[in-house]
């Protein structure tokens, strides 16, 4: 079997579900062998498109029953022919070119980019892409967005190891088609959620289908049940609106992980359905509606005309927004795309952008929009160090170099202390008189990324004393301590950082607070085990009485390294030479006496 083919089967498979033996009654049934092979040769077929989905066909007519009879008149009877069945809508899989058949099942696609040269049967998987769109149950935009966003941004954002310098390296590349798919994918997330909107104001009773001109309004209007109706009915439309109404005036519920992508997204999505609610407004059963209710003075119409103000402002609010918001996407795209030390250079622009929308924006310019704004920058500055630390998920604080983590660490710290200070610049900086000022509780904005450097701090200090006790131990305490007490200090040590490194929880989590507990524990362990090192260091040495001697055993001490009983080397040396001294002092006196 050609390997090629083989790996388009299970593609297939895999997709459909589909048991080998029906799959490939579709292949040979549908001829499907030959456009195949098109795909692996030079200058011919790119592209291969699936579709495996329910399909109407019409049953074959019945035959034609001649009957030998005649009627009046001496001529034949016409045969009668049955009509002709549709059957039950049933999944088959064909071959398309995507444009004849909508997508309604699952969609199975394969191509290539380079058709000069044949698809070679070893290493053909370098040259050919492919994948699955779930229009059944995922949906067209959905399964768009997904595949763009995680596949192919990600393929381009972080190329294989073996991939050539000029695919990872690219400028073109990072700097615009990363940020460019970015902001697709953002599009399509708002499109997929606008869609799904229903038509407030489709009723489906069709009461103004026959009324066309005033003349019929004249005319309804003499009908009090049905002018009754229309009240009715628009009671309905105003419950609707109102409730869409209330969503601006309720806090949104956000979590930790929300960035400004997603407020984005969100007045995005506010202005488009307004836009869709000022659209229905136009249609025929809601002018003629209206018109009617106004032609008989009905109560209801002052109530209709203040719902038709919020309606406006809402929708003029959520315009305005999104096109103030859109204006710093551009300087967002560090945030998700770059690394704490890339990141830190896009944070001038990105601040002067958020003061210049609280300076001039009508609608956004109140502390506490600001605020929720730059707490939605924090939060994916957050976002974006955890993802840096472990390798996007795929690795954790232990399972990596310590040294690279360390630096890591050090690298997220700093981007902090760059947003701080960049921060006091732009809010110091003149601007636009008259404005109100560029302030918010730094506390609220500032204070949950305060906390995640505190636990990387952290962090980087248990690093430290791990890999002092370590270099230690691994020195045998420079021969400072030996036997069992040596090895009862290394059983000691090894229990209290089992206690702290073997956790299942996510060390990155400043939530967390078994973390701290645990840190404390640790610390209080490594400080007896200084302690009781230092007195056994201090024991064991006491007896040491000469001072060339003591000497010696201070090179060992300055080898112990930063940890805090290598103090005791000039506390034995102060010793040592006081002793010195004593002893000299006393054979002097005793010279002295025999002269």
């Amino acid at each position: 079997m050609d390997p090629r083919l083989e790996f388009t089967f299970q593609l297939l498979i895999d997709a459909t579900g589909l048991p080998r033996g029906e799959l490939m009654d579709y292949i040979f049934d549908g001829n499907m062998l030959d456009e195949i092979n098109q795909l692996f040769l030079p200058y011919m077929c790119n592209k291969l498109l699936w579709f495996y989905q329910e399909v109407e066909e019409p049953e074959p007519p019945p035959p034609v029953e001649m009957k030998p009879s005649t009627s009046r008149g001496g001529q034949a009877a016409a045969p009668k022919v049955a009509n002709p069945q549709t059957a039950p809508p049933k999944k088959k899989l064909f071959l398309t070119d995507g444009w004849q058949v909508p997508l309604t099942g699952i969609c199975i696609y394969m191509f290539r980019l380079n058709t000069g040269k044949q698809l070679p049967e070893e290493g053909f998987h370098k040259d050919l892409f492919c994948g699955v769109v779930d229009g059944e149950t995922i949906g067209l935009v959905t399964s768009m967005e997904r595949i763009m966003e995680y596949v192919f941004m990600e393929a381009l954002a972080y190329p294989a190891p073996d991939a050539e310098d000029d695919d990872g390296n690219c400028p073109t590349v990072k700097n615009q088609l990363l940020p460019g798919l970015h902001s697709f994918c953002s599009a399509l997330r708002v499109c997929e959620e606008v869609c799904g909107k229903p038509n407030l104001f489709d009723d489906k009773l069709g009461l103004m289908v026959a009324v066309r001109r005033m003349d019929d309004v004249r005319e309804l209007i003499k009908q009090p049940e049905e002018v009754v109706r229309l009240e009715e009915r628009i009671k309905a439309w105003m419950k609707k609106v109102q409730e869409v109404l209330m969503e601006s005036q309720q806090l949104r519920k956000e979590n930790d992980s929300s960035g400004p992508q997603d407020e984005l997204e969100y007045w995005k999505r506010r202005g488009a359905q307004f836009s869709q609610i000022v659209t229905h407004l136009q249609d025929h059963e809601v002018r003629m509606t209206l018109m009617t209710l106004q032609v008989a003075r009905s109560k209801l119409i002052k109530q209709w005309r203040d719902t038709d103000r919020k309606i406006t402002f809402c929708y003029n609010e959520a315009r305005d927004n999104a096109k103030f918001i859109q204006s710093m996407e551009k300087c967002c795209h560090s945030l998700y795309l770059h690394d704490p030390v890339r990141m830190k250079d896009s944070i001038m622009s990105l601040l002067q952008t958020v003061r210049l929308i609280h300076s001039v924006s009508q609608f956004y310019n109140t502390s506490e929009r600001t605020s929720s704004l730059m707490v939605k920058i924090t939060n994916q500055m957050i976002e974006t160090c955890k993802l840096y630390i472990t390798c996007r998920g795929k690795e954790t604080i232990w399972s990596q170099d310590r040294a690279e983590v360390r630096t890591k660490l050090q690298h997220c710290i700093k981007l902090n202390h760059t947003y701080r200070s960049t921060y006091t610049l732009v809010k110091g900086q003149p601007f636009l008189p008259g404005q109100t000022s560029f302030g918010f509780s730094e506390n609220y904005v500032f204070g949950k990324f305060d906390t995640f450097c505190d636990r990387l701090s952290k962090i980087i200090t248990m690093f430290n004393l791990v890999d002092d006790y370590n270099n230690l131990f691994a020195r045998r305490m420079e021969g400072l301590l030996l036997g069992e007490a040596l090895e009862e200090a290394i059983h000691t040590f090894q229990e209290a950082k089992a206690g702290i490194t073997t956790k299942t929880y996510d060390y990155l989590d400043q939530r967390n607070l078994e973390f701290d507990a645990d840190f404390d524990i640790f610390l209080q362990k490594t400080d007896r085990l200084k302690e009781s090192i230092g007195s056994l260091i201090e024991e064991n040495f006491a007896s040491v009485w000469e001072t060339p001697q003591g000497i010696r055993f201070l090179t060992r001490f300055e080898k112990v390294g930063n940890l805090p009983y290598a103090a005791l080397s000039s506390q034995v040396l102060s010793t040592l030479i006081l002793r010195d001294l004593d002893i000299r002092f006393c054979l002097l006196f005793f010279w002295c006496c025999k002269m």
